[in-house]
């Protein structure tokens, strides 16, 4: 009978719990409403719960598909393109002092654009920063001198940086923080 009140539960009945017939409750699923006892109950924010209906779903922040990982990709390659090659530029004191936060800050970008978390991303972002330390100041003399340097010694000599290697250490544990 659509529009009818609830069924009244009436006081003076015996109720068994679903999962143990023989064990007598007055415990109810606060969501399904069927009767538990006090071995299945489970308790939630909003009361108690059958083990159906307490089973809690993955968040759905850690839920992620593929354009996730490629926007998330490419967000934080390129954030970390130009960090690298600003970082390069500071020296290594102010590289250890800023790293964490320029971490914070790629982790954020990835974070704002995927609105997802979770440790593939972590691992992407990473990545990104290894290669963003790396490659930018690279890319930085490409840019500013209108093509790739000639010169190896410039390749071994950004993989070799002290400042870099700090702020990739840095830079990554602070965004691995952030994305988790």
């Amino acid at each position: 009978m659509a529009g009818s009140a609830p069924e009244r539960i009436d006081s003076d009945t015996v109720m068994y719990c679903v999962n143990h017939p023989k064990r007598e409750t007055l415990i109810r699923c606060s969501r399904c409403l069927d009767p538990i006892c006090t071995k299945c109950a489970v308790r939630t924010p909003v009361g108690l719960r059958c083990p159906k209906c307490a089973q809690v779903g993955r968040s759905p922040l850690y839920v992620l598909r593929p354009q996730h990982y490629v926007v998330g990709a490419l967000v934080a390659l390129a954030v970390s393109l130009v960090a690298g090659a600003i970082v390069a530029r500071l020296g290594m004191w102010l590289a250890f002092f800023l790293a964490a936060p320029i971490g914070g800050l790629i982790a954020e970008a990835v974070n704002r654009t995927t609105r997802k978390r979770g440790r593939i991303l972590q691992i992407i972002t990473a990545v990104a920063i290894g290669l963003g330390a790396f490659a930018g100041p690279v890319i930085w003399v490409a840019i500013s001198a209108g093509g790739l340097p000639t010169n190896p010694m410039l390749y071994l000599r950004t993989l070799l940086n002290l400042g870099s290697l700090l702020y990739v250490v840095l830079a990554i544990g602070a965004a691995v923080a952030r994305l988790n």
